[in-house]
């Protein structure tokens, strides 16, 4: 069936130790293309897409691994409006030695005690549609670029995924790795 194949290849890609294509790029032009993407996707919806992008310098990483981390974070955002109506910002800014991606929408909400488990591994909420592998996979291109995802979700407000990724710089090694910090707001 479709749906087996669907589960298959993600967990192959999550399983497969792929080495990140480090290029440097404009993390903005890389995000208005999957918005691009996106809208075409939603032109029969009732959600709007919003986008607030500040001027950043490049980032090093693999473009194509990021561009899925992006659409799959907004996919679960389109997944998460109920009715199909509603909004979804994705917007950037700089923080220090970081470009922070923001992919906020006006859902539901992620519940508390669903919180901790969104990363991990066949956790899903989608019933049938939903692999459960999504999130970790990003999780682990994030990891892989030695960045990091914060999640803000308060119930009825809706859920703020952050994506901080290091600029690119010629002269500095970057070892450090970072574990997703998972914020409850209430």
């Amino acid at each position: 069936s479709l749906r087996a194949r669907e589960i298959v290849q993600q967990l192959l890609e999550f399983a497969r130790k792929k080495t990140p294509d480090k290029k440097k790029f404009d993390v903005n032009s890389a995000l208005k293309e999957v918005v691009s993407v996106m809208n075409v996707q939603l032109k029969d919806k009732k959600i709007k897409m919003r986008e607030e992008y500040s001027e950043l310098p490049l980032i090093m990483g693999d473009q194509n691994q990021l561009k899925q981390v992006f659409l799959n974070i907004i996919n679960n955002a389109v997944d998460a409006l109920p009715g199909g109506r509603g909004e979804i910002t994705v917007g950037t800014h700089l923080s220090e030695s970081y470009a922070v991606i923001e992919i906020r929408d006006t859902g539901p909400g992620i519940a508390a005690d669903v919180l901790p488990r969104i990363f991990e591994p066949f956790f899903t909420t989608k019933k049938a549609k939903g692999t459960g592998l999504g999130l970790p996979i990003s999780y682990k291109i994030i990891q892989s670029h030695n960045g990091k995802i914060d999640v803000k979700s308060k119930k009825g407000e809706g859920t703020v995924f952050s994506i901080s990724l290091p600029l690119y710089s010629e002269n500095r090694e970057q070892v450090r790795q970072f574990t997703p910090k998972l914020s409850k707001s209430y």
